[in-house]
């Protein structure tokens, strides 16, 4: 989530965030295992993301609207 891919741009958020998504990524993505249950109403979260692509230079993390 945090690293620049070929495609110029990509998402930003927390470290804990990014722990906690890749974990969920890693569950659903394991064929091996089974799917997780459902979302309980009480039990979403936010996520904040930042968009970001490369600098002129080639940099990464150039932000994508420099007021949003």
């Amino acid at each position: 989530m945090r690293l620049p891919a070929a495609r110029g741009w990509f998402l930003e958020t927390s470290h804990a965030d990014t722990v906690q998504l890749s974990g969920w990524f890693n569950q659903v993505a394991d064929v091996d295992r089974d799917w997780p249950h459902g979302t309980a109403p009480g039990d979403t979260r936010d996520f904040t993301f930042h968009v970001r692509s490369r600098a002129p230079s080639g940099t990464p993390g150039w932000p994508w609207c420099a007021s949003c």
